[in-house]
């Protein structure tokens, strides 16, 4: 490992922190998962870890390459909203409740391909950009 990367995880731990990343990660590509050259978050100073490599897939409804803690997990749901709740219970449950903590939450949407809980559309009535609307709303 470099001596010249720094990242605020690894500088909070140094003073006690514990740290989560949720979210879209956006630092490898699908085929550089789990390869050594391209470390992961944990590498990166993150002790908790709920991300996809590059973008949800197939879509952003039911993804099933969300990482959690270095495994692959295919999920229901959108998600914003699985996102979201990771970090909810990893702030409420996870962590440990004596030390600081610093948590990412690095979200997909707006990204294609578009896919929208239909209660973030309907906001949007006729609108003939309802589901990206939505989607931003989500």
């Amino acid at each position: 490992e470099s001596l010249f990367v720094v990242s605020y995880p690894k500088l909070l731990k140094t003073i006690g922190y514990e740290t989560a990343h949720v979210g879209k990660w956006h630092l490898l590509s699908k085929n550089q998962f789990d390869v050594k050259d391209f470390p992961q978050p944990d590498a990166h100073g993150y002790d908790y870890f709920f991300y996809t490599h590059n973008n949800a897939s197939p879509s952003h409804k039911n993804p099933d390459n969300f990482v959690r803690n270095g495994k692959v997990s295919k999920l229901e749901g959108y998600s914003a909203q699985l996102v979201a709740a990771e970090g909810i219970k990893w702030l409420k449950e996870d962590r440990a409740k004596e030390k600081p903590f610093a948590l990412s939450i690095w979200l997909h949407e707006p990204h294609k391909p578009i896919a929208t809980d239909p209660k973030f559309s309907a906001i949007y009535g006729d609108h003939p950009n309802k589901t990206y609307m939505g989607n931003i709303t989500q």
